[in-house]
């Protein structure tokens, strides 16, 4: 049993070749990348809606979003509707006493906040989550992301990136 690991990991490090420049080169680009994120003063790339809106996200701004993997979108929305939909939620867990009724699993997920036990509510239907996930805003920026990929290749057209299902999330606090 010994040998066939020994001649494995043998076989494996053969595969790899050169381990001391393998590691040499994933050591260079994490330090190209930490040069970046610093450069930026963001591990994420931000875009105001409205250069998504309008059409205005550049090549090299599309490019960051596909690199990193995430976009934090800005003015997504007028800060008195988010207020608005914040103060429909609360109203919504008022109404339902889910203080008093909520006997679930106990959140921890961001430790042991005072502010806000649990941190994520297990709500999915609420009025105001309603209002966001079907608002035309939302729906363009999913249309914009679901363009970063691949739509059409080997002659079909694989999905279409202006129908956006509804996704039933949680509301973190």
């Amino acid at each position: 049993y010994k040998r066939s690991i020994v001649a494995m990991k043998k076989a494996l490090r053969a595969q790899i070749g050169d381990v001391p420049a393998l590691f040499a080169e994933v050591s260079e680009f994490i330090r190209a990348e930490i040069a970046s994120i610093k450069a930026q003063q963001s591990a994420w790339p931000e875009l105001d809606f409205e250069t998504i809106a309008t059409g205005q996200v550049t090549e090299a701004q599309r490019a960051l979003i596909k690199r990193r993997g995430c976009l934090v979108i800005r003015n997504h929305f007028p800060r008195e509707q988010v207020l608005a939909w914040d103060k429909s939620l609360l109203d919504y867990l008022d109404h339902n006493l889910f203080d008093e009724v909520y006997r679930g699993p106990a959140d921890n997920f961001f430790g042991n906040l005072e502010a806000s036990r649990p941190e994520i509510f297990p709500i999915y239907w609420s009025d105001a989550q309603m209002q966001v996930r079907q608002h035309e805003r939302m729906g363009a920026a999913q249309s914009f992301l679901n363009r970063l990929w691949t739509i059409n290749s080997q002659g079909r057209q694989w999905f279409d990136p202006d129908i956006n299902a509804l996704y039933p999330d949680r509301v973190r606090r």
